[in-house]
């Protein structure tokens, strides 16, 4: 149990690592090592003695962030999002008790917020923590571009060698449109995780996946399908890249394998997937999980634009998204509901500003390409 304990905190969670240091390996031992075993059961373990921990002990401010973050792993690996609420409510209790030297307690509450995609409260949160490459990666989702390369600037300077650091400054090459720069920082930050014996089988599917969702996005599938078949070699389990690969089938037109891999898994996305398919009893489904908050407004819009239906719905989520944050990719999903709602001109303007980095995204690109060729402005498609 003491073990299983101690990997509570290292683990990836949106591909986070935290165990109290961050890794940092010497040039010498860049080869790849045998990995820690996984063991399906150990996460419910230490969810089970933390709860009675927390139980026998409830001002135990440690204890409670601990927990917290075994709920962010459990979430991870097993996908229930109430545990994102778990986790953050327990964060909240372990930090009512001590809010100043609760470096776990601060961390796991930035996390969880990000689950919930309440990119600015967490913002806030890391900011207090004085994680830079974490407060970069809820910049990148705000949309605070030039606020993300300060910080991730600083970061890299005192952890050269963080995979997680690599990773955002490899979305930081993707927003530019320097692919083979994205590219080789994605490889690299995967090259990083195999010389520690101690990443954990969710993280290296993680990082697997991020390079297949690139890689997918710049049109190369099979070199994604690759990928996301990695991912799954590290963690069979593993629901999104098994989404990952059921994209794809259908992208192919394979219909079949799309649907069999779809079946699969309990995810929103997956439902969505379905439905186009052809599975139309998905709706009852999508829009059930939708009012319980099990999908965010992003994917369930461009669902809906897509789909023809709902558009007024979509259009109000997106505008409710766009407020909160100004990244690309959600000015193009506002561009997109708008213009499938009919509002062409105001999505001309979204689909411009989703093109303002230079972005080299298909799904960007394809959207903006529709939306701007009916107007004789395809001109704005290429930027840079």
């Amino acid at each position: 149990m003491r073990r299983g304990i101690a990997h509570v905190l290292v683990f990836a969670v949106g591909g986070f690592f935290w165990a109290g240091k961050h890794f940092s390996p010497r040039p010498s031992e860049a080869k790849t090592s045998a990995h820690v075993a996984y063991d399906p059961t150990e996460i419910e373990k230490s969810v089970r003695f933390l709860e009675s921990r927390a139980l026998s002990d409830p001002q135990g401010a440690t204890g409670l962030a601990m927990l917290a973050s075994a709920y962010l792993r459990r979430q991870s690996e097993l996908g229930d999002p109430d545990d994102l609420l778990r986790a953050e409510a327990s964060a909240r209790r372990s930090l009512s008790v001590r809010s100043h030297n609760n470096p776990i307690g601060l961390w796991a509450l930035t996390k969880a917020l990000m689950g919930r995609h309440a990119f600015a409260q967490a913002h806030a949160v890391a900011t207090q923590l004085g994680d830079g490459a974490l407060e970069a990666e809820c910049d990148l989702e705000l949309g605070n571009y030039d606020r993300a390369r300060k910080r991730l600037a600083e970061a890299a300077a005192l952890r050269p060698t963080d995979p997680i650091i690599r990773v955002l400054q490899a979305r930081v090459w993707e927003l530019v449109g320097k692919v083979q720069l994205a590219e080789d920082a994605y490889k690299s930050a995967l090259a990083l995780t195999d010389i520690n014996f101690e990443t954990s089988a969710p993280s290296r599917a993680w990082f697997h996946s991020r390079l297949a969702a690139f890689l997918a996005s710049q049109g190369r599938l099979a070199d994604a399908k690759q990928e996301y078949e990695a991912a799954l070699d590290a963690f069979p389990n593993d629901r999104r890249a098994t989404l990952g690969l059921a994209q794809l089938a259908a992208e192919q037109g394979d219909k079949t394998e799309a649907r069999r891999l779809a079946e699969t898994i309990a995810l929103p996305e997956a439902a969505m997937l379905l439905y186009t398919l052809g599975d139309k009893s998905q709706w009852e489904r999508i829009t059930s999980e939708a009012s319980g908050r099990h999908v965010h407004g992003r994917a369930l819009a461009l669902f809906y634009a897509d789909a023809g239906r709902n558009l007024e719905e979509a259009v109000r989520l997106m505008r409710s998204d766009w407020s909160a944050r100004k990244d690309i990719h959600t000015a193009d999903a506002l561009a997109w509901t708008l213009y499938k709602a009919g509002e062409q001109d105001e999505a001309k303007i979204y689909a411009r500003l989703a093109l303002d980095t230079g972005t080299c995204d298909r799904s960007i690109l394809e959207h903006a390409k529709q939306i701007l060729s009916e107007t004789n402005d395809e001109t704005k498609l290429y930027p840079h």
